[in-house]
């Protein structure tokens, strides 16, 4: 029942609204998803293990991506003011990194993780009322980002290129996780950030630099 709500058109997917639909108790879908112990890591792992077997190709692309879930409370694990990316701009919403794996005629979600903002990785009694585990601490996306990729890694799923848009390009952990990983990458790289990288290897070698040209974006 869970699946197949998060699979529908409905508009808002919450325990309440799923159950109703399916003409179940509320109580139901809270209770599998509260109390019900399940080893999420070990059902990520098998899922990427078969794709890995079933749908390698070395053609096959990797997308680096996040989205945003509007909310309207204040007690969901992780919301909070933040930039919605399906909107295009700051709202009280929820906030996951993901990653897709793509090739012709194939495309599936490898993993996905909440972004847990500083306000709440740092709030004990939120983490508890949101049963947050005590080993998830604040991360950046990008840091999300590149232990989503170890996984997939580990896993033996391969890809000829990892695409991400400027939020991880901009990161110079980000792209040099991936380098030292011997990953291939082609991503959105801020206007900005080749000429930041001139002025400081300059500035290094005691040369001023100062650049007055209009970048392309």
């Amino acid at each position: 029942m869970c699946v197949r709500g998060q699979l529908s058109n409905l508009e808002r997917k919450n325990a309440e609204v799923i159950a109703t639909r399916f003409r179940e108790e509320p109580r139901t879908q809270q209770r599998f998803l509260e109390s019900i112990k399940w080893d999420g890591p070990k059902l990520r792992g098998r899922c990427q293990e078969s794709v890995a077997t079933q749908y390698a190709r070395s053609d096959a692309i990797g997308c680096v991506d996040e989205s945003g879930t509007s909310k309207s409370g204040r007690h969901t694990a992780g919301v909070g003011r933040q930039y919605n990316e399906n909107l295009g701009k700051v709202d009280n919403c929820v906030v996951a990194v993901h990653i897709g794996y793509l090739t012709p005629g194939f495309q599936v979600i490898l993993d996905s993780t909440v972004y847990l903002p500083k306000e709440w990785a740092s709030a004990p009694g939120g983490r508890k009322q949101a049963y947050i585990l005590n080993d998830v601490q604040f991360r950046t996306k990008p840091e999300i980002a590149l232990g989503q990729i170890d996984h997939i890694l580990g896993n033996g799923i391969r890809v000829s290129a990892w695409t991400f848009d400027a939020l991880y390009g901009r990161d110079g952990g980000f792209l040099t996780g991936l380098e030292e990983r011997g990953q291939v990458f082609v991503g959105e790289i801020p206007g900005e950030l080749p000429r930041m990288a001139a002025q400081a290897e300059d500035s290094a070698d005691g040369v001023a630099c100062t650049d007055t040209s209009t970048s392309a974006s």
